[in-house]
């Protein structure tokens, strides 16, 4: 059934060099914990296995998770901990008795995870465990494990386990009558008799659903995985083995090797499917970001919301995934389709883990609420939601495309009359002395939530000749500028800030916050309805 290894010889090659400079005289050997998890709505069904493999040399490094330490017998809250001994008794081992708990150091993580058509909780649980016991048949094959300890919360799963031979020797009853999915039960069987024919010893524990424990918390977030894909039709079955050195270590995107991914940080991302935008010259693409109070009132007048348009090289490549996603939402009313706009939460769509499934299996993962319209990972975080109703979202999607010209004025050197160009970088940006007596930029930490700016504004005279003058403006974090922290991300690709102000007839003028980075990309930020000054 599998060909490919699971862990890759490296892996294990690097691993027995580390061994044998230990002071350890013993041979490196492996033990597994595995945690199993089934879910289920309707007819929906998925399985979740999570675990480590474990070695025999010295503990130096935690787990990687904050909080929890690995041991033989699965992951332990830190504060339960005794000089790094825990006793068994606050488990619920079926056949090893009181036995100390000992800290070990991971090896590699491994999850598993799959969907199932037209199915039941208790097979989703089933399945979970015939797939781990798959699972320790590979890895005793890869690296001799004899040992193994199952973490499993459904006692269906585990009162079958321990009656089995009642269960076999009554042809396939229990007290109840003929057991229930007798073929999956087959198979669980058939499998572990060969789990002893290999040598390979295994305990069995049941763990409380939806409480502390890391290791059930990741089996049900990758049973949920697979019965999110099931909603949607799609089939799969799939494991992944991890070093443990860094598994837990990945937060986000790296944004440091593509900085206008800041322009990004902590905004929502929106997205029109009647505002397609033709193919730039200069390669670079326009992302319309920013934020609003509440979804029902997006587009109407409000002094704390921002707009922005980050005008990128590389954008997140899911992005377009996304927009088949925002399609679904789309609603018949009436005998019409209605095509909303939508916005999605960039924070949750960076999150490397979302963009590997959206580009690897597309919107197999998203689920999707039909009543709200809104798509949701498969561990509940919101990725887009429709406007609905639609009519302010027209308003605030027109206020992108006149936001949109203004900064194409800037970055073709094409601006108005009535326009003023006034570079402010100073005020972000300055210069301290660093390493080997270099310069280097840094932010300016704010006193305060916004930053007074003198400013030039073009106005005409009585002749209608343009003159320029001096006027102050409020450049407010997250509104009228970006938020602090894009300063921050971007702080090392020479950027520049500026103030770029707008006549207004009869009334005055508006005014943006605009910022170019060495690499050719542009960002503009501002508030339709609070960037008005009067002269």
């Amino acid at each position: 059934m599998y060909t490919d290894p699971l862990i890759e010889p490296a892996l294990l090659e690097a691993q027995i060099k580390k061994h044998q400079k230990t002071e350890t005289p013993l041979p490196l050997t492996f033990g597994v914990n595995i945690y199993t998890d089934g879910g289920c709505k309707g007819r929906d069904a998925g399985y979740g296995v999570h675990g480590y493999v474990f070695c025999n040399t010295p503990v130096k490094t935690g787990c990687g998770v904050t909080g929890y330490s690995t041991t033989d017998f699965g992951y332990i809250v830190n504060n339960k901990l005794v000089q790094g001994v825990m006793l068994s008794d606050m488990f619920n081992l079926s056949n090893r008795g009181r036995q100390d708990v000992q800290i070990v150091q991971p090896f590699a993580y491994f999850d598993g995870s799959g969907s199932l058509l037209d199915s039941t909780n208790n097979i989703g649980e089933t399945v979970a465990f015939i797939r781990s016991v798959d699972l320790v048949e590979r890895l005793h094959k890869e690296l001799g494990i004899t040992t193994v300890h199952f973490g499993i919360d459904s006692k269906y799963v585990i009162n079958n386990i321990l009656t089995r031979f009642d269960i076999i020797n009554n042809n396939w009853c229990n007290r109840s009558g003929p057991i229930a999915n007798k073929e999956y039960w087959q198979e669980a069987f058939t499998k572990l008799e060969a789990l002893a024919c290999l040598g390979i010893k295994w305990t069995i524990e049941w763990v409380e659903g939806h409480s502390d424990n890391f290791g059930n918390i990741q089996a049900d977030r990758l049973a949920t995985k697979g019965r999110t894909a099931a909603a949607n039709g799609y089939v799969y079955d799939e494991f992944k083995v991890q070093p443990a050195q860094g598994r837990w270590g990945a937060t986000g995107v790296d944004m440091k090797s593509n900085p206008a991914l800041y322009f990004m940080a902590d905004s929502k991302w929106y997205y029109d499917p009647l505002m397609e935008h033709e193919d730039r010259d200069d390669g670079l693409v326009p992302l319309f970001l920013g934020n609003h109070d509440d979804h029902e009132h997006a587009g109407q007048p409000n002094a704390r919301d921002c707009i922005s348009i980050g005008l990128m090289r590389n954008p997140p490549r899911h992005l377009r995934r996304l927009v088949d996603v925002a399609d679904r939402l789309n609603r018949v009313e009436n005998g019409y389709e209605v095509r909303s706009s939508f916005c999605g939460v960039v924070n949750n769509i960076l999150k490397p883990e979302f963009e590997d499934q959206i580009l690897n299996d597309g919107d197999g993962f998203v689920l999707l609420d039909d009543e709200t319209k809104v798509a949701l990972t498969y561990d509940g975080k919101e990725i887009i939601r429709s406007f609905s109703p639609p009519l302010l979202s027209i308003q605030l999607m027109n206020s992108f495309m006149g936001l949109h010209n203004i900064i194409d004025r800037v970055v073709a050197d094409k601006l108005m009359p009535g326009d003023c160009l006034t570079d402010v970088t100073h005020l972000f940006f300055g210069l301290v002395e660093g390493a080997k007596n270099k310069n280097v930029l840094k932010v300016i930490a704010p006193n305060d939530a916004s930053i007074k700016a003198k400013v030039g504004v073009s106005f005409p005279d009585a002749n209608h000749v343009y003159q320029t003058l001096e006027a102050d403006v409020t450049l407010t974090y997250g509104t009228t500028a970006p938020r602090y922290r894009v300063f921050g991300g971007i702080k090392d690709h020479n950027p520049k800030v500026f103030v770029l102000t707008t006549y207004e007839p009869v009334t005055g003028f508006r005014y943006y916050t605009v910022t170019k980075l060495s690499t050719g990309e542009w960002g503009i930020w501002s508030n339709p309805n609070g960037n008005l000054q009067r002269i």
